[in-house]
């Protein structure tokens, strides 16, 4: 039988948790899942730090996952644990760990912006191996649209041919339109001059 394994992904609109085995054909069988949200990137943007309130919900969600992943036999130690562009950005993020691995026992990974494409871009070719898209002779545009940022992959005859990553995610969005009327030009100026300021 398979050993499960365990990964927790820390975002800016939530945290989820997965656990899967893998069989000795490299077939995928998921065993347990959860997502909890959680609004990390809005601390982030807004302050450019992650709030105590937000740190005490997180601590406890992480606590909450410690104890299914119990019920697997794996320990914090054995989760892969990585956080996103919202930790990437928090000017406290190192404490912040810090004090999750003394309350929880989870160690945190930052991934940077490439890392975080090439997951990003896997992730996707697995959700749509069975789709009729053809990587290995088409040139594709994957967009994936976060909380924090929106990374754009481009494809080419299968294979990886430049990545960007745009400054504009839904809670970004949601956080700056706070300023501005809710009217559909406003927010179609927005995004443009928030692509066209990220092109710069």
């Amino acid at each position: 039988m398979a050993t499960p394994q365990s990964v927790i992904e820390i975002g800016s609109t939530g945290v989820r948790l997965l656990v899967a085995e893998f069989t000795d054909d490299r077939k995928q069988n998921i065993l347990d899942r959860s997502d909890v949200p959680l609004s990390i990137g809005k601390d982030t943007i807004t302050t450019g730090q992650i709030s105590q309130e937000t740190q005490g919900l997180l601590v406890q969600t992480l606590l909450r996952y410690k104890e299914q992943l119990a019920g697997w036999g794996i320990s914090p130690a054995e989760t892969t644990c990585f956080a996103t562009s919202t930790f990437r950005d928090a000017k406290n993020s190192d404490p912040v760990m810090d004090r999750i691995r003394v309350q929880t026992g989870f160690r945190i990974q930052i991934v940077d912006g490439v890392e975080e494409n090439k997951l990003m871009y896997l992730a996707v070719t697995e959700a749509i191996k069975d789709q009729p898209i053809d990587f290995k002779t088409d040139d594709t545009m994957i967009l994936v649209v976060g909380g924090s940022t929106t990374e754009m992959m481009m494809i080419s005859k299968g294979k990886m041919a430049g990545v960007h990553s745009l400054r504009l995610g839904t809670v970004r969005i949601e956080q700056q339109m706070k300023n501005l009327t809710t009217s559909y030009d406003d927010i179609q100026r927005f995004i443009e001059e928030s692509i066209n300021n990220t092109k710069g």
